[in-house]
């Protein structure tokens, strides 16, 4: 198993074949941010995991974020599906906003476990539109 979500990002960049500046311009950060999160320096932000989501779909995300399961998805998912990407966007915003509110800026570990299960209570929760409890249950979670 791959230890970090910076080792896991560094196996997808290999996978893809592509320099660091082009992962970068697919993922929308800069190219200094693609080089400090290689070289653990920084931890992803929420635009290069959303980024990445779009740019790879048969990266499975829940193995970026968490390391659970295997890199690449076994089926790419069809445009008719409610693909993660989507899914993904979501559960960010939703994190960052019970964030704001709850006035928490937590480790950028923190931040990256919270989003990991944010996402996977939500699509347990066969992705509910009212994602209130979500935000209660992130920001008791980062508060403490």
């Amino acid at each position: 198993m791959t230890e970090t979500v910076n080792d896991r990002i560094n196996a997808v960049l290999k996978h893809t074949g592509l320099k660091k500046y082009q992962f970068a311009l697919k993922t929308g950060i800069s190219n200094t941010f693609m080089s400090d999160v290689t070289l653990g320096k920084q931890k992803p932000s929420c635009v290069m995991l959303c980024g990445i989501a779009n740019s790879f779909p048969k990266v499975d995300m829940n193995w970026v974020l968490t390391g659970s399961g295997e890199m690449l998805r076994k089926e790419t998912p069809s445009n008719e599906e409610n693909f993660c990407s989507n899914d993904l966007t979501v559960v960010v915003r939703t994190v960052e906003l019970a964030l704001q509110k709850a006035k928490i800026n937590p480790s950028p570990d923190k931040r990256a476990n919270l989003i990991a299960a944010a996402y996977d209570l939500y699509i347990h929760s066969n992705k509910p539109e009212n994602t209130q409890p979500l935000i209660r249950l992130i920001a008791s979670s980062a508060g403490g």
